[in-house]
């Protein structure tokens, strides 16, 4: 508002403020007189004067001159206006007036030496240093931007959304495959749905003579199967359709009586479960009610078939509600028992297979934390399926067709339930050495924890045993004990299936999906930069293993995800001798992984006879101390 051709004294401010606002009808603020809200900058009239070819010059700060005298340090505050009118654009020529003026208010302030050290050569070298920060500044963001662009022109082809699953034609294989194909005909219903749903059915009936040996535990092979879709679209009651009414022509069938106490199929149960001892007394041990004794019921077969599973999973929230951890002990192999010791009613060794319909938005909003860490959930085999199609007028199928199927599972069940009940545990399924080859090399896939969140993860933790079980089912479809790699094949395509399902309804968080795939990339990352080294620090992994591109949480929580899983090791040592002054460092752990040649091996040493006392130089070979204490060779396997 009041430019002047020179400096004026400190006394002098207040008389112009005061002449300035009597020529504006007073209407400046008491403020107007101090020295913030002047421009003290000798700036000719000419030379300031504007034209259309010359565009007014930048103004210097107003508040120079209190940022200059602020504290003791007047050349470091000399350093920072200069680098400050620079960022403004203020000219080098305006910046030497500048400070040629602000020494001399300076001079009169605080003295000569001081003002000396605003000008000459020291007032150079700052201009050319803040001139030359000011350059590689805008080089550094204009490389950022080219980053970022980059980074969004590939981003743009590419995001973090998880498809729905695609089936491939392994997963129908024989039996399974054929009711399928057949339910489809025509119709909207997915053929993933109904194969799901047969093969609950089938493992229900086929009962538990035959089993799968894993270690030291015997597994039965009911399934838990859980169709997810949304309402109306899923075509959740059609999956059931076809299975459902080959069980009625079975049944109808006079063949199917084995005798006068027991049928060729168990008991079907279609809804409401509610609590543990409702689903003990389909297969009680017998109980006494009342005077009466109630006999036991000997064939504990039974295919629970619920089309609203949410309400199990709301049976499972109420208090002193067990419901859940019986399913859990029913799929383990257990036996059901009271949960309280005055409870009377048993189920020993019950056989017990299920499925399930559910929305996906029911089944993210039921499944608590607990039911997830729990092992409830990934208990079950969760499948993504919606109708295929359109057809305003299915027919129903044929009862020719219905007949044939019926005829082909009346054989498979006659051929897995040799005796029983009488027995169980008397046959067992057993991998061809084909088979056990493919397993072998899938085994790892299985297990490996999957890197789209710990809720996925979570409930993808029991793989490898449904696959088994698939497997076990599929051989036996064929009327075999021996699982075939064309078997293992099949039931591997559905492992998959089951991945995916898991991964689109619990992965639909973009922003989490991106975060759980970026730590993957980092955890391999960090594999492949620590084989064959030695201990590395941890400086070293963020800026050579990383690039230097995550943050302190980023890392943390890969290596504390690494730590959990056993990929790595850590050690603390002292700096200075320091207890609490420590460098931490990293290497990769090394995996003990057996083959089945070298466990055959330790086995046979177990089972041997310890009184025999007889060691061939074989045995004595093979303990060495290279090999562990069960005379295991283990390769080592990084990660």
């Amino acid at each position: 508002m009041l430019p002047l051709s020179g400096p004026i004294a400190p006394a002098a401010r207040q008389a112009y403020a005061e002449a300035l606002n009597g020529l504006m009808g007073g209407i400046l603020a008491p403020e107007s007189g101090v020295l913030d809200a002047w421009q003290q900058y000798p700036i000719p009239f000419a030379s300031h004067a504007t034209t259309a070819d010359q565009p007014a010059a930048p103004q210097p700060p107003a508040d120079a001159l209190a940022d200059l005298l602020s504290g003791d340090d007047i050349h470091g505050n000399a350093l920072r206006l200069v680098g400050r009118m620079v960022r403004e654009g203020v000219t080098d020529a305006m910046i030497r007036s500048t400070f040629q003026i602000l020494a001399q208010q300076v001079e009169a302030m605080r003295g000569a030496d001081r003002a000396q050290a605003l000008l000459g050569g020291e007032l150079t070298r700052m201009i050319r240093g803040a001139r030359d920060w000011q350059a590689r500044g805008q080089t550094d963001r204009e490389d950022q931007r080219r980053r970022e662009s980059a980074a969004m022109d590939q981003s743009a082809d590419s995001d973090f959304l998880t498809p729905p699953p695609r089936p491939t034609e392994a997963m129908f294989y024989g039996l399974t495959g054929e009711v399928a194909r057949t339910a489809a005909a025509g119709r909207e219903v997915n053929p993933v749905s109904v194969a799901a749903a047969f093969l609950s059915w089938l493992s229900a009936q086929v009962g538990r003579d035959v089993y799968l040996q894993v270690g030291d535990v015997r597994h039965p092979v009911p399934l838990f199967t859980l169709h997810v879709g949304r309402t109306a679209i899923a075509a959740k009651g059609e999956s059931t359709g076809l299975p459902l009414r080959i069980d009625e022509a079975i049944r109808q069938s006079p063949l199917a009586r084995l005798g006068p106490e027991q049928h060729l199929l168990g008991q079907t149960h279609a809804g409401g479960l509610s609590s543990r001892e409702g689903l003990t007394l389909f297969v009680h041990d017998g109980y006494k009610s009342g005077r009466d004794d109630i006999p036991s019921i000997e064939d504990k077969r039974l295919w629970v078939f619920e089309p609203e599973f949410q309400n199990v999973i709301a049976q499972g929230k109420r208090e002193g509600n067990t419901l859940s951890a019986a399913l859990r002990d029913v799929w383990d192999g257990g036996s059901i028992k009271p949960a309280t010791k005055g409870g009377r009613i048993w189920a020993s060794v019950p056989h017990i297979a299920l499925h399930g319909c559910i929305t996906p938005f029911e089944l993210r909003a039921g499944l608590e934390q607990k039911d997830i860490t729990n092992g409830f959930g990934n208990r079950f085999l969760l499948i993504w399926a919606e109708r295929t199609c359109l057809v305003p007028l299915p027919r129903a199928t044929a009862p020719e067709a219905i007949s044939r199927l019926a005829r082909r599972a009346e054989r498979v069940i006659r051929f897995a339930l040799g005796t029983y009940p009488a027995t169980i545990y008397t046959r067992e399924l057993r991998l061809t050495p084909d088979a056990e080859t493919m397993w072998c090399s899938a085994y790892r896939s299985l297990k490996r924890r999957e890197p789209l969140g710990e809720t996925v993860a979570a409930l993808l933790e029991r793989r490898a045993p449904i696959t088994l079980r698939l497997a076990g089912l599929f051989a036996l479809t064929d009327e075999s004990l021996m699982i075939e790699a064309r078997h293992l094949a099949a039931a591997l395509a559905w492992s998959r299936y089951h991945r995916d399902s898991v991964a689109f309804v619990f992965g639909a968080e973009v922003e989490q999906t991106r975060q759980a795939i970026e730590q993957s990339d980092r955890r391999r990352k960090l594999r492949d930069y620590l084989a064959g080294r030695d201990w590395v620090i941890r400086s070293e992994i963020l800026s050579r293993a990383l690039g230097g591109k995550v943050t302190a949480n980023d890392l943390n929580g890969v290596l504390q995800a690494m730590l959990a899983d056993g990929e790595i090791e850590q050690k603390q040592e002292a700096r200075g001798g320091a207890a609490t002054n420590t460098k931490t460092f990293y290497r990769a752990s090394v995996a003990r992984e057996i083959d089945a040649k070298d466990a055959k091996h330790a086995q046979d040493g177990v089972n041997a006879d310890p009184e025999s006392g007889r060691t061939t130089a074989k045995d004595a070979e093979r303990r060495t101390p290279e090999k562990d204490a069960a005379g295991v060779v283990c390769r080592e396997v990084i990660g």
